[in-house]
């Protein structure tokens, strides 16, 4: 189960959207193929001041702006079916928008200067497609100067929002593309890749719409009164194995006074897991916890060449703001390779790694 959070501090417009998605993950050139019929479209790696992002353009010159015109070109695309039912959506939004904005029926409605929502909610439909997002979460939207077709959507479908800027930093096409995702607007921590969107202005902040694709984190818990150390240890070590983020097991005293164990797993895979723990413990229920927000340093793994009593050894270590550490099953296999202790390698490595 994919999911996608928005964060919406610096407003959002379609091309910010799209190109955010790509960095997430989407695939470009699929997109690209897919859309080569109306449009060109590139992207390409920037900076708002300091910050890394990507910027979306494309080319599109209708022959028609008229809305009954626009959504024949987005149905000769040929996308597959929820892309394009996405897509019509979030037209048929901005089209309802600018009819009240110049008081005319929709199938009046001329998109002069939103034409490019044509490309853009195709684009956006095709990268949640090849995601396969499944749910949306959102900040509330920041807004500035606000267009009329803006503030109909932002009214029409209750889209929490505050003022932020004196510039429009929340369009049409952007606000559409919003009401047409329905996000959930609270706070979600979800577990994956970050990607950045890069807006055309330039603000005294970075102009970039940071989006997170991935798994919300929940927190599976289940009480067990009647499994031995041994199948706790190896249910432990199966979850793990199947990429369970953490799991620890705490002695408890339950109803009757028995006493038992309490298993929690930290998972972005809650439905796999579950089953895991079900079919290793043969548990009978469990409990799974919202995690509203992980804190974490980061970190990462690198081999590492390192003298032990004057002969050179390979060792992964775990490299973090906080300093080095080897892995330990490393220093098992030393310590057998030289008869000693785990603390002696541990200690002879320390004095010879170099941060």
């Amino acid at each position: 189960m994919v999911q996608l959070r928005l964060d919406l501090g610096n407003g959002i417009s379609g091309d910010m959207l799209t190109a955010a998605l790509i960095d997430a993950g989407a695939d470009f050139e699929k997109i690209k193929k897919a859309l080569r019929p109306l449009a060109r479209i590139k992207i390409k790696e920037v900076e708002k001041l300091g910050v890394r992002a990507l910027y979306f353009t494309s080319i599109y010159k209708p022959k028609s702006r008229e809305y009954g015109d626009l959504q024949k070109s987005i149905t000769s695309l040929s996308l597959p079916q929820p892309a394009e039912v996405f897509a019509l959506k979030t037209l048929n939004i901005l089209a309802e928008a600018e009819a009240f904005a110049h008081n005319t029926e929709l199938k009046n409605v001329h998109l002069h200067e939103a034409v490019d929502i044509v490309v853009e909610a195709c684009a956006v439909a095709l990268a949640l497609f090849d995601l396969k997002i499944s749910h949306v979460y959102a900040t509330p939207l920041a807004v500035g100067k606000v267009a009329p077709a803006t503030a109909f959507i932002l009214k029409k479908y209750s889209i929490p929002h505050y003022f932020r800027s004196e510039k429009e930093i929340a369009t049409p096409t952007g606000a559409a593309l919003l009401s047409a995702l329905g996000p959930e607007f609270r706070e979600k921590y979800i577990e994956g890749r970050e990607g950045r969107g890069a807006g055309r202005m330039n603000l005294s902040y970075p102009n970039i719409l940071r989006v997170v694709v991935g798994n919300p984190l929940t927190l599976l818990e289940s009480n067990i009164d009647d499994a031995t150390p041994e199948l706790l240890a190896h249910a432990q070590n199966k979850l793990m194995e199947r990429g369970a983020l953490d799991v620890h097991i705490l002695p408890c005293i339950m109803k009757k006074g028995r006493a038992g164990h309490l298993f929690r797993v930290l998972t972005s895979q809650p439905s796999l897991h579950a089953r895991i723990l079900m079919e290793e413990t043969g548990v009978l229920g469990v409990r799974e916890i919202e995690v509203s927000r992980r804190f974490k340093v980061e970190r990462s793994v690198e081999e590492k060449e390192v003298k032990v009593y004057g002969k050179k050894e390979k060792i992964h270590v775990k490299i973090s703001p906080l300093g080095l550490k080897p892995e330990f099953e490393d220093l098992i296999k030393l310590a057998s390779k030289y008869g000693k202790s785990v603390r002696e390698i541990e200690k002879e490595i320390k004095n010879n790694l170099v941060e």
